[in-house]
């Protein structure tokens, strides 16, 4: 599976697309929409989120 369908049974309606994912939604914010302290600290939120999700898998193995 891939992201978008995963996020797709997470809201309601068609809110996300298949082509949408956070990491683009960052992009976008950045350079197409010139906000890039919010693009910055969105994109450090998923990383932290990520390594949360990482340790916590990992201590379960």
């Amino acid at each position: 599976m891939h992201e978008p369908s995963i996020l797709q049974n997470m809201v309601p309606g068609n809110a996300i697309t298949m082509y949408y994912t956070p990491n683009m939604y960052a992009y976008n914010l950045s350079f197409s929409g010139s906000q890039l302290n919010y693009a910055a600290v969105l994109a450090i939120t998923m990383a932290v989120i990520t390594m949360a999700i990482a340790l916590r898998c990992s201590s379960r193995a």
